[in-house]
């Protein structure tokens, strides 16, 4: 068994990480894996169950310390290797336990087993198979070795393939995660450009004989001789992009509100919600602005001389708010990867 005062520093790091709910869970798992080895030891000291017994102690030494997260400790697991590593060995551990479990733990879990075999592993999986035929027949007592390899064999691998589900939504919640790195890089690069040089993305409109930007507006007379660029230079104001794109922000979250009504808890450690709901943030900010660019350079016809700036702020709500068409596709491949975490119906076959 492991030192208690290991176990203490683990209990302590636990503490440090509530915030980590995957963390809790696999502690807790752990808790109750240690609590059953123990349990069984006392029903059995077979000296040749020794080598099992230190065998799963390593397991959730190992799976506790990387839930504790000694080694990432102020460090989100932006790769998953802290969970992977902790989750493999809990399974490696409850494999083990089969091994040198009673028969009548044995026989009581078998259902549980059965389960998640059907649940994870296709019909024609051999290793699915000689689960079946198991459990068309009474276990024996004693459960015999090769049962329980079978067992430990087919659980290990129905683990396996569940694990292979989580890491695809940890990938995909990886690349959201990228994807809003570089648009709000983008967002604020081009706000940065508006300050510096505001003439040369001018959000700027000419209904008849004015200019309107976003935050001002200027009489403009071509018979007077007014130039129009000189005019355009001098209502544009260095903030008219950051002000239509914290616009198109707003927009944005509050579209992304009203879609979290749609978005059911999860129960990966992976806060794909969240990550969902910050792409749209930059999103809506980027799409304010390039519809604007768009209307102004007459893309949209009769639409290319809007009145006022109330009108261009108006419009840079309904063009950040229209960033859902474009997340909306995202929420949906996101729902699909989140819909193979639970498995495949019991009895279905691929």
């Amino acid at each position: 068994m492991s030192d208690p005062t290991e176990n203490g520093t683990v209990q302590q790091d636990r503490l440090r990480h509530k915030n980590r709910i995957w963390a809790e869970q696999v502690l807790t798992r752990a808790t109750r894996l240690r609590a059953l080895s123990v349990w069984m030891q006392s029903r059995s000291n077979d000296e040749f169950l020794a080598v099992l017994d230190e065998g799963i102690s390593r397991h959730l030494d190992i799976a506790e310390t990387s839930a504790g997260g000694r080694n990432h400790r102020g460090f989100t697991d932006f790769g998953g290797s802290a969970i992977e590593c902790a989750v493999s060995n809990l399974d490696a551990a409850e494999s083990l336990l089969l091994l040198r479990a009673p028969d009548d733990y044995i026989q009581g879990h078998f259902p549980g087993i059965h389960s998640d075999v059907r649940r994870y592993l296709e019909a024609e999986d051999p290793r699915r198979r000689r689960i079946e035929a198991l459990s068309k027949q009474s276990l024996d007592s004693p459960v015999s070795i090769d049962t329980r390899e079978s067992l430990g064999i087919a659980l290990t691998a129905a683990r396996s393939h569940s694990r292979q589900q989580y890491i695809k939504v940890r990938n995909f919640r990886n690349a959201v995660v990228v994807a809003t790195v570089v648009l709000f890089s983008v967002a604020v690069a081009l706000g940065i450009w508006g300050l510096s040089a505001p003439q040369s993305i001018p959000l700027c409109f000419n209904p008849d004989d004015k200019i309107v930007c976003p935050a001002a507006e200027s009489l403009y007379r071509p018979d007077a001789g007014d130039d129009k660029d000189l005019v355009v230079l001098r209502t544009a104001m260095p903030g008219d992009i950051f002000l239509i794109q914290f616009v198109g922000l707003v927009a944005a979250a509050v579209s992304g509100a009203t879609s979290l009504h749609r978005m059911e808890a999860t129960p990966v450690p992976f806060s794909l919600p969240i990550a969902l709901t910050v792409l749209k943030l930059p999103t809506g900010a980027l799409t304010a602005v390039l519809g604007l660019v768009l209307m102004g350079g007459g893309f949209v016809p009769g639409l290319s001389a809007l009145d006022s700036a109330p009108q261009i702020l108006a419009w840079a709500i309904l063009f950040g708010a229209s960033q859902q068409l474009l997340t909306g596709l995202v929420d949906r491949q996101a729902r699909g990867v989140l819909d193979g975490v639970g498995g495949k119906p019991h009895g279905a076959r691929t």
